[in-house]
């Protein structure tokens, strides 16, 4: 069975602790995890896959080994999606305030229109 990457075992850590925490990780810390999550992943099938080759059953183990490379990327594109989710939040929250300001002074909108 090959190992769990460090960056796995935080990622996990971080999830299930995830609504115990006062404060949600920023995108950038997210994108962080995943970034070194991925990284681990490519690492750790590189040396699985040549590991591979010393063994009868390639193919298996071959097979095997991007299995578990996908696993993890699959919770790397998770914390890349939650990322992403707060970033276009951030932004629609900027825009409904840009908007409440405009309506507000009785400017007409960029559109042109009142």
């Amino acid at each position: 069975m090959p190992l769990i990457p460090r960056a796995l075992c935080l990622a996990l850590m971080l999830a299930a602790s995830g609504h115990a925490m006062a404060e949600e990780p920023s995108s950038g810390e997210l994108r962080a995890q995943a970034k070194a999550i991925r990284d681990d992943a490519e690492r750790a099938f590189k040396v699985t896959t040549y590991h591979c080759y010393d063994k009868f059953l390639v193919n298996a183990c071959l097979d095997e080994a991007k299995l578990d490379r996908l696993k993890q990327v699959k919770v790397a594109r998770a914390l890349e999606a939650k990322a992403s989710t707060m970033d276009r939040r951030k932004r629609v929250k900027a825009m409904e305030a840009r908007l409440r300001k405009t309506e507000a002074s009785g400017d007409t909108a960029p559109d042109g229109t009142q």
